[in-house]
Parts: C-alpha cells; structure tokens; sequence
C-alpha cells in the first residue's frame, strides 16, 4: 500500500513510524514533478485557484483528476497536511481550470520539498487518550457559495489516527451552527 512502518528511537523511546517517502518520490517521479523551489505551504491562498477560471481541456483534464484523485490516497493514509488543498482541488475535479491546475502544482511542489512527513507515536503508557478537535470556516468562500469548510482531526495519545476536510452539505445560517455541522 505504499507505507512504510518502522520501529525506531525517538527521544529516547522506542516509537512507531508510519510515512510514505518512498512511494510519494516514486509517484511524483512517474507524473514528471522534477526539481522545484521549496514550498513551506501547499495552499497559502484558497483563491488562487479562482483567479484562472480557463477551463481544462482532454488529456489535461484527465491528468489533472488522476492526479487529484492520488493525492486524495496519501491525504486520508499519512499526510494530514494536505486535507485542505485536496479537499478543495476536489470540488474542481468535474471541471478543473487552469487556476485549480496551479493550485494542484503548488501542492506537488510542497510534497517535493517535504516528502518525508511521518506519523510517530510511543509504544506503551497506561492508559489511552483520544483528543478530538474540529473547526468551520462560516461561508468561507462567500465569492462562490456559502457552504462552510469543515476540518476534524481525531488524536489517540497524541498521534493523528483520522483527518479530514469537507465541504458542508448545506448552508450554516450563523458561524454556531457551521460549528456544530463541523462537530
């Protein structure tokens, strides 16, 4: 499945490490992500995607739902970090545009730069914590409807063990309620 799992000493403590370096490098490689300029953010503007409304045409249409549709894999296996972009280069996918192609370039790139992100978690301890936390952006993005984004993040004793990042399916009519739809 493209995991790598590895028992190693972090701190000092024996700790589990899942990542999936290896398969992403290999994956980027075979769609031709050669060398780019390091990003520290793979969407640090939720609009840049609106700016290019060019609908994308055949082969670059395809290639463009391929491609989302793979990093839709490593979002929900290991790579919580890009929940968000993928979520909302997603809602593009029945009619992607050159916009949201540049988008979904700029989060190849991010994973280019930083494919070797893990998830470690200690062995042992007495008992259990699970942490729960969710959040809303209230109409988010009034421009193009009024559907709240979602995020939810699921911690057992400090390591994410589920994720994700939706778009509500329908309109919150105040930022309580996108927050209890989040919840």
């Amino acid at each position: 499945m493209g995991l790598d799992v590895k028992i190693k000493a972090v701190g000092g403590e024996q700790c589990v490490v899942v990542g999936q370096e290896e398969d992403l490098l290999a994956y980027l490689d075979t769609i031709g992500v050669g060398e780019v300029k390091l990003v520290d953010n793979p969407m640090p503007n939720k609009y840049a995607m609106y700016k290019n409304q060019v609908p994308l045409e055949g082969g670059e249409a395809q290639w463009y739902r391929s491609v989302v549709g793979a990093l839709n894999f490593y979002a929900c296996a290991t790579r919580y970090d890009i929940a968000f972009p993928v979520s909302k280069l997603s809602q593009f996918c029945a009619r992607p545009t050159q916009g949201s192609k540049e988008a979904l370039l700029r989060v190849l790139a991010y994973l280019k730069t930083h494919p070797d992100f893990t998830l470690v978690g200690r062995f042992g301890g007495e008992s259990n914590t699970v942490e729960v936390f969710s959040d809303s952006d209230h109409a988010g993005e009034r421009e193009v409807d009024t559907r709240s984004q979602s995020g939810m993040l699921i911690l057992l004793n400090g390591v994410p063990v589920h994720w994700r990042s939706v778009k509500q399916v329908s309109t919150a009519v105040s930022s309580a309620c996108a927050e209890i739809y989040a919840l």
